[in-house]
């Protein structure tokens, strides 16, 4: 008898063997991390700006002497929720820098506590931000409605497109929060995958 094994015995050896899985060094763990909180940093950055551009012009209109009580409350209350919307922000997705001396099992573990709160912030979206922002929006419909009753049918029509919008609009910053949400939670269950190896 020799001591080769056949064909079939390599086959069933092969065959058999458990699956390696995802393997990642720390270093590529560690540059995910960096890379993702670069991503948020410059995200916050983009909406700080556009929020706090907002609150400019929402104040401008505010002040206009034009306008009647009730717009003026709209665009005050409008300027509260943008305001909101910047503090939830910072509160919620502020920057936090990868520390230098991490370890593997610790970054990864820093790695996911921020895709988990990134995740939280998408799925909560319709309280931070959205829901803010439609009493001032009410208010200012209602206020535009008053502005001139001999052109009520006009701007009946206006209010209704005016309205349209920003429904389409808070339905499509809902679903594209939710994909995101989903993208993040996919990328948990990869380092849970990963973190099982270990």
């Amino acid at each position: 008898m020799t001591n080769e094994s056949s064909p079939n015995d390599m086959r069933n050896v092969w065959q058999n063997q458990k699956p390696e899985g995802i393997r990642m060094s720390a270093e590529e763990i560690r540059r995910k991390a960096i890379k993702f909180q670069r991503k948020v940093f410059w995200e916050n950055a983009l909406n700080y700006f556009l929020l706090l551009v907002g609150v400019a012009f929402v104040s401008f209109c505010l002040v206009w002497r034009g306008y009647n009580v009730l717009l003026r409350l709209g665009f005050g209350l409008i300027v509260v929720a943008l305001l909101y919307m910047v503090w939830q922000t910072h509160k919620r997705s502020s920057f936090r820098r990868v520390p230098a001396d991490i370890g593997i099992v610790s970054c990864l573990e820093f790695h996911r506590k921020e895709l988990e709160r990134q995740r939280d912030l998408y799925r909560s979206v319709w309280r931070w931000c959205f829901g803010p922002a439609i009493p001032g929006c009410v208010v200012l419909m209602v206020g535009m409605a008053r502005i001139n009753p001999s052109h009520a049918r006009r701007l009946g029509w206006a209010l209704a497109v005016v309205i349209t919008i920003s429904v389409l609009i808070f339905i499509y910053g809902w679903r594209q929060s939710q994909g995101c949400a989903r993208n993040l939670q996919g990328q948990i269950d990869e380092l849970d995958a990963l973190q099982g190896q270990r």
